[in-house]
């Protein structure tokens, strides 16, 4: 008896924090409830859309708590999607919704996953997480693919490019506009599928680039509407195509091919051609200005009045570690009678073996 009275103390002050450990938990876990439980899927496939398409969803956002539970901003990490509206407040127990503009214009074709961030009064989570995940396909293509208006910059200037089916869906082109002034844009069915476009850029005073977009209005042929637009370029081009136009180099590296033993002369190429197909013209005579006698040329004609190439040779491995020079080109051309282009040439390779060492 005296045993069992000696252990009492002992063991009850144990059951008393027990009971309070557990009741501490019970009463956490009821407040825990107590407010708003915002319930949110992770994620939902929007489906397959044509790039262009513009369409809208409700996502639906539920309320597993005991108390209201208030949407407080919908955003977006995607330029692609906004909110177009949401339930501001959603009774617990119950059910509210979203609502999303998708634009896929600016959306690659592919497949995607967009970031949609819900912001609530839930304390435990208030920013909820949602995933959309779409799939974007072109219903058209252009040939060329790359619309590119190009001329010598004082003439008026002209491309044709078709327009095609990208799918096998079939498509209707029922209208086409030029986004700014730079250009001027037509538009011709040629077939079921295959359209002719007529893009044209007037002249300007000086050389120079110029860039625009033209919109395609377009219908899927399982009645889907969208918009497409497409880069333009306008080039207003010399009306000498030379390439290169500033700067040729002979790096250190090629020079080096000289040292060896029945080595070749080393050369460049600059290549001339008319930028219009009307233009024809002459390469009157090539010179090279500089360079202490390291660089000579060779004039080629490729195409008679059209286009010619101009080869600068080097034959000997030079003593300077760095040479330069101009070629001077004069042409028949009134826009571009004389064309000056910067020659440079390194001779680094100081212990290389030369072919007149005499070795051996």
């Amino acid at each position: 008896m005296i045993k069992a009275l000696v252990l009492q103390p002992v063991y009850l002050p144990c059951l008393a924090l027990a009971f309070f450990a557990t009741t501490t938990v019970a009463s956490a876990q009821g407040a825990a409830s107590a407010g708003p439980v915002v319930q949110l899927v992770e994620q939902e496939y929007f489906g397959s859309y044509f790039r262009g398409e513009v369409f809208t969803r409700k996502v639906k956002v539920g309320n597993g708590g005991s108390a209201p539970l208030e949407i407080l901003r919908v955003n977006s990490k995607c330029g692609c999607a906004r909110s177009i509206g949401f339930d501001s407040s959603i009774a617990p127990g119950e059910q509210g919704t979203f609502e999303l503009e998708v634009n896929t214009s600016s959306v690659k074709p592919g497949r995607w996953g967009k970031r949609i961030s819900v912001f609530t009064n839930d304390a435990s989570k208030p920013v909820a997480v949602f995933y959309f995940n779409i799939e974007i396909r072109e219903l058209v293509r252009t040939d060329p693919q790359e619309l590119v208006i190009a001329g010598p910059y004082g003439e008026a200037k002209q491309l044709a490019a078709n327009v095609l089916a990208a799918t096998e869906t079939g498509f209707t082109l029922t209208g086409v506009q030029a986004k700014n002034d730079t250009f001027t844009v037509t538009q011709e069915r040629v077939a079921d599928n295959h359209y002719k476009l007529l893009l044209s850029a007037g002249a300007a005073a000086q050389r120079g680039r110029q860039n625009g977009l033209v919109t395609l209005t377009l219908q899927s042929a399982d009645g889907r509407k969208l918009t497409r637009s497409l880069p333009v370029a306008v080039k207003h081009q010399d009306y000498l195509s030379v390439k290169p136009d500033k700067m040729l180099r002979f790096h250190n590296r090629t020079t080096a091919a000289l040292l060896r033993d029945g080595a070749r002369p080393i050369r460049r190429t600059i290549t001339l051609s008319a930028t219009s197909t009307s233009q024809e013209f002459e390469v009157v005579s090539v010179k090279v200005e500089g360079g202490d006698g390291a660089f000579a040329t060779e004039l080629r004609t490729l195409d008679p009045k059209r286009a010619y190439e101009i080869d600068v040779v080097i034959s000997e491995y030079q003593t300077t570690t760095f040479v330069k020079g101009k070629v001077v080109i004069a042409t028949t051309v009134p826009q571009s009678p004389k064309i000056e282009i910067e020659v440079q040439a390194i001779f680094g390779r100081r212990n290389a073996p030369r072919k007149d060492s005499g070795s051996g």
